[in-house]
């Protein structure tokens, strides 16, 4: 490939389709697939959509399954801009709320231009999340340095530190990659983090969290799946949902029912976040 390529498209390097080194792969799609250098940009890749692009890698486990290889990186830390950056107006909110990411397989000793991409998911974070990592959960704070020599000024020591970055946690990106994919993708599926799940889901008890997949007429074990008096099978639908997070029957109607549904997945449960506020109120 690395030879033939070239003669097919003169504007592809063969010494970017054979280099070493992580991120590599990632470089290649942005310079050859979208057709942008690479860059270290504060906003996201495409500015006008809001998107932010991650090329990352998948490992396959010993029991066949498909798991995270490496922490998502959000995005690396300004030590001068940080201490005057609101969240919402900060870096790392600008390139990570809306994510485009193209998964690969990563394969010990199979040169980069051999590698098989898997599977891409457009991932928006939903706002209850968001309201988690601004109080930082969800992510770390992990020295990303090239060489020991990269560092960078701090104002909090006065002296010069090895980068950091911002990563995801790799259980809540496949927990919330899982349902997009599926859980089957180029015939593997994917590692799963998530609690248990029965089938059908037991009437008798407390339900499981709905989630944005929830919609949609894709198979996924993630969906809530309930057993009828006749034997049959059937998905919940919009009003059902809507009782689950204690909305008003048709709080929703107006949209499509899998809007309904992803609605629905990222809602909270109204009931919970009034007890709270209750208690709050009274102890403040």
């Amino acid at each position: 490939m690395a030879e033939i390529v070239p003669m097919l498209d003169d504007t592809i390097s063969e010494d970017d389709l054979s280099q070493d080194g992580k991120g590599g792969l990632g470089v290649l799609v942005e310079k050859y697939f979208f057709g942008y250098d690479p860059n270290s940009n504060p906003e996201a890749d495409f500015l006008d959509a809001g998107v932010e692009l991650k090329v990352s890698p998948l490992k396959k486990l010993k029991d066949g399954v498909l798991g995270i290889k490496e922490r998502l990186v959000c995005d690396m830390i300004d030590y001068m801009a940080i201490v005057d950056e609101e969240f919402e107006q900060s870096r790392f909110f600008k390139k990570s709320v809306l994510l485009l990411i193209i998964f690969y397989l990563h394969l010990a000793g199979v040169e980069r231009k051999d590698l098989r991409f898997m599977f891409s998911v457009l991932w928006q974070i939903k706002g209850k999340d968001l309201l988690i990592i601004k109080d930082d959960k969800y992510f770390h704070v992990r020295p990303k340095a090239g060489t020991s020599k990269d560092k960078h000024f701090s104002p909090a020591t006065g002296e010069a530190v090895p980068r950091k970055a911002y990563w995801f946690n790799n259980s809540y990106v496949l927990k919330e990659v899982n349902p997009m994919c599926d859980l089957l993708v180029g015939g593997f599926p994917c590692q799963d983090y998530s609690v248990a799940t029965t089938l059908p889901d037991p009437l008798d008890r407390p339900s499981r969290t709905i989630i944005t997949g929830e919609g949609g007429a894709g198979p996924s074990r993630f969906k809530h799946v309930v057993l009828t008096p006749s034997g049959r099978y059937r998905r919940l639908i919009p009003k059902e949902l809507e009782r689950l997070n204690m909305f008003p029957d048709d709080h929703t109607t107006g949209a499509s029912d899998m809007r309904r549904a992803f609605l629905m997945g990222n809602a909270l449960v109204t009931g919970i976040v009034e007890r709270i506020g209750t208690i709050l109120a009274q102890n403040i």
